[in-house]
């Protein structure tokens, strides 16, 4: 089966300028600019100490960075963790700490709410801001500009039952839990959508969900 990390790098080499993520229209990423984005993400997470199997977190609203993180993740067998921007203090901290990311990739919108409850998440290390004047001392913008494009290399082989994401549900019953999908499982659900769907590289998916629910799964197909 496909790796996940494999779509972005395929896609590059065959649709280089096609568009891949549109954000806004200053946002807009081609297959290109995504891979070679995952690929400096990816390095950055590497030099900021970041194992594979480890996972890393980000709080974001709908954005670009969603996407470029979960390629990055999966290229080096990270675990791209999405939070729910709309969860509490504590339960972000209760999240956070499960999750035991060492790196916080943060938008503008959840600066102020993350610098609050920082003292509370011994394990994080490094928190990367996104989306304006967020304060942190590592910007996304300049982290990706001064990382490496080469194409990463992971610490071990990768194979399809690697767990490449983790997403946390609502905890309408309890506390949230971290629901692990491996690249097989997300390779599965891009089959059965494509055959489905009838879907095709020219297709464009808009995505009205929120990018941190498993909703992100019903876009992969159209990366």
């Amino acid at each position: 089966m496909l790796l996940m990390g494999e779509i972005a790098r395929m896609n590059a080499a065959k649709y280089p300028n096609k568009v891949a993520v549109a954000y806004e229209e200053k946002s807009t990423l081609a297959d290109a600019q995504l891979n070679d984005q995952a690929n400096r993400l990816a390095h950055a997470l590497q030099i900021l100490g970041v194992k594979q199997g480890q996972q890393v977190s980000l709080l974001a609203r709908n954005r670009p960075q969603h996407v470029v993180s979960y390629c990055a993740c999966a290229k080096v067998g990270m675990l791209h963790s999405p939070l729910n921007y709309r969860f509490t203090a504590e339960e972000l901290v209760y999240v956070i700490n499960d999750a035991g990311s060492s790196v916080l990739l943060v938008d503008v919108e959840s600066a102020d709410l993350v610098r609050k409850i920082l003292p509370q998440l011994p394990n994080i290390r490094s928190v990367i801001g996104f989306g304006g004047n967020h304060g942190f001392d590592l910007d996304y913008d300049a982290l990706i500009a001064s990382s490496a494009s080469t194409l990463p290399e992971p610490e071990r082989l990768l194979n399809g039952d690697d767990v490449c994401w983790v997403y946390y549900t609502g905890g309408t019953t309890g506390m949230s839990k971290g629901v692990m999908l491996t690249h097989n499982n997300n390779f599965a659900q891009i089959v059965n959508l494509l055959i489905a769907n009838e879907i095709s590289h020219e297709d464009v998916n808009w995505v009205n969900g929120a990018l941190f629910h498993v909703v992100f799964t019903m876009a992969l197909p159209y990366w």
